[in-house]
Formats: C-alpha cells, structure tokens, sequence
C-alpha cells in the first residue's frame, strides 16, 4: 500500500506537510526525506491535484475517477487531463502521471498498478462470423486492428511462432479509445491489455480468443513526486486500490 503522511520528528513546528514519506519504498524503508520549503502559498498545499492518465486510463479507471474520489475527498480538487506514454512529471504540470513504465529520475516514485499483459480480444459478434478463431494462423486471416503502430501485432506473431507474416492490412488508430470501439463494435481482432479491458471481458462485450500474450513483463505505473504532498499521497493510495487486480499489492 502507499505509505500515509506523517509528521516525523524534528520537523518545523506548523509545517508538516514540508516532510515526506518515501510513499514506493524508494531508498530506505520508511525513510523520510529532508525537510523543503513551501510554495508561495502553503494554504493551497494539499488541496488540490493535478492527474494526466493515457487514453487507455482514461477509458476504464479514470472513467469516473475524478467524481468518485472528490466525492470521497471532498477536501482535495482535482483535475484530470491527458498524458502521453513518454511524459515525465518534470514535463508538464501535472502533480500525478499515470503512464507506462517506471519513472527512473531520483526526485520520482512510481508505484505498479497492474499489468500490461495484452492478448487477442474480439467481440462475440465478430468471433460468430468468423467461425473460429483458435490458432495464430486463423487469427493471421481475421481483421487484425492495430493501436498506433503495427509493431504489437508484429511481436504477437514473433511469439505465437509466425515471425514475418503479414500484418499490414487493418487500419491504424491513432486513439486508443477509437480502437477499443471499433473491437467492441465488432470490426475485428485486437491485442487488448486484459487489465485495461476486465469490465469488457467480464461482462461478455469482448472475448480472448488465444492465451498467447505480450507485454507480460511491463506495466501501468502511477508516478509522483519522491516528496508528495498529503493530496498526491491520499490520491496515489485510493487510486491504486482501485484499479489494482489484487486490492493494491502490485
């Protein structure tokens, strides 16, 4: 679980929000960092938040989010915006990134959310016109639809054991929202992170047609300051708990 704020010993008195746990564990267990000023306005510390989510965040977990965590924090504003896969929180002004992949600078603290586990997904409309969709080669001859690029599909195949087939038919969408549509509307076949997609395949909109995988090794990571305020901590805890296959432990 994030680590809560406290106020250690030895901090100024009336300033407590000016000493940070290390909420990801960075560095030393439970180690708190050095005290650091304020900004001009200390009142507005812990009061408000800023969050930039990918549009495949965006989608499911964030769906909502903003209006169930201030229900919840009524005390703490936020705002929510987009963030594209390569931000850092030293590119914009965002408080919180929800993004791919860990953020490797020390004045940073990334915590895993859940997997980015991706398999081939489809909607049972499109699955019963096709017949069958059971082995790399059938899914090879369906509608394969492809997130940014076509290198997914590409290193799908390499794993499935058909390295070099032709994915260069299907569109390309820019959006991943667009993408989850079009799968959902039944167009075709696309390579969905299971996490991402886990309301679609649980209530039946989409279904996995192979256990072939990629990506089993990355991840969605919520990333903040290494020295949060009381708003990044309590917002990092509540979020985690619910996206989190596992009720927080990554």
């Amino acid at each position: 679980m994030v680590g809560r704020a406290t106020v250690p010993p030895g901090c100024p008195q009336g300033a407590p929000d000016r000493c940070r746990p290390d909420p990801a564990g960075l560095g030393e267990r439970g180690a708190l960092r050095p005290c650091r000023r304020l900004p001009a306005h200390p009142q507005e510390r812990g009061r408000s938040i800023a969050v930039g989510g990918l549009h495949s965040i965006h989608r499911q977990p964030m769906a909502g989010a903003a209006l169930a965590f201030t229900e919840r924090h009524p005390e703490i504003a936020i705002r929510v915006a987009y963030a594209k896969a390569e931000d850092r929180l030293k590119d914009d002004d965002n408080d919180v990134l929800i993004t791919l992949g860990a953020d490797p600078s020390p004045t940073a603290a990334s915590l895993k959310l859940f997997s980015r586990m991706s398999r081939p997904a489809c909607s049972p409309h499109y699955l019963a016109r096709k017949g069958r969709l059971g082995s790399p080669a059938e899914i090879a001859a369906a509608d394969l639809l492809h997130d940014e690029t076509r290198q997914g599909w590409r290193e799908w195949f390499s794993q499935a054991g058909m390295a070099g087939v032709d994915v260069g038919t299907g569109p390309v969408f820019a959006d991943f929202n667009i993408l989850a549509t079009a799968v959902i509307a039944g167009h075709g076949v696309a390579l969905c992170p299971i996490e991402v997609f886990r309301e679609e395949l649980r209530r039946g909109d989409l279904v996995v047609v192979s256990d072939i995988a990629t990506d089993r090794d990355k991840g969605y990571y919520l990333t903040m300051s290494a020295q949060p305020s009381a708003a990044e901590i309590t917002f990092a805890d509540w979020f985690r708990d619910q996206v989190s296959p596992n009720g927080g432990e990554a």
